[in-house]
């Protein structure tokens, strides 16, 4: 792993201005419509791209070298059955893509190998920017949506069902914003992003837990 991505001692504040990451998002929206591009013509796949995650409801955190995260979902439907039976393929293909992409147009970029597909995005002298997730998932018919996952005990790439947590989080984020507790939630959960009993944990994980707290009072 890059060692760029270790919390450590990190502090972290607020990405304030749209300007700060609109060149960021618009550089991951065109490679991901290229791959969804790819996916429709190739296999017939219904692609929809969702930016999740703190972009998706404004509380975008960098930190003291001026590095933030994007995170997106590939939402995946009509996945033919020897893609969605083998996901390590799946990966693979789309991982491929976005090298071949990624290498093209964007000479300063490196990899790091995880569930998702990441990124990272430097500057000519080599300085990070930005770093870009893409989640792969699977709709299918009459159940909840599925993430692709490594599974370490099996050693294998699987699909596991997704909990419907963070949807309910964005629902109470909405609540919590129309009670006039946005101020309130910005500071929660910087204040736990910079907290170190907070470091091993995902930036998620840590605004699910501002949230629910903020909903219990």
């Amino acid at each position: 792993r890059d060692g760029a991505f270790l919390k450590e001692d990190m502090m972290y504040t607020y990405v304030e201005t749209k300007t700060e990451q609109k060149k960021a998002t618009e550089v991951c929206f065109c490679i991901m419509e290229q791959i969804a591009k790819k996916l429709r013509s190739k296999y017939k796949v219904k692609v929809s791209i969702l930016p999740i995650g703190s972009q998706k409801v404004n509380l975008i955190t960098k930190n003291e070298q001026g590095v933030f995260d994007l995170d997106y979902n590939l939402l995946l439907g009509h996945l033919p059955e020897d893609l969605f039976n083998n996901p390590k393929r799946l990966k693979d293909v789309i991982r491929g893509w976005c090298d071949m992409i990624i290498n093209r147009e964007y000479t300063n970029c490196g990899k790091d190998s995880t569930s998702s597909l990441k990124y990272i995005f430097r500057k000519k002298d080599g300085t990070m920017t930005f770093t870009m997730d893409i989640g792969i998932i699977a709709s299918v018919k009459n159940r909840k949506p599925l993430r692709l996952i490594y599974d370490k005990p099996s050693n294998a790439y699987i699909w596991n069902e997704m909990t419907m947590k963070y949807d309910i989080m964005n629902k109470n984020i909405n609540l919590l914003r129309k009670e006039g507790k946005a101020n309130k939630l910005r500071e929660m959960y910087l204040a736990k992003k910079n907290d170190s009993k907070y470091r091993d944990r995902k930036s998620a994980q840590i605004l699910l837990e501002a949230v629910n707290e903020l909903m219990r009072k």
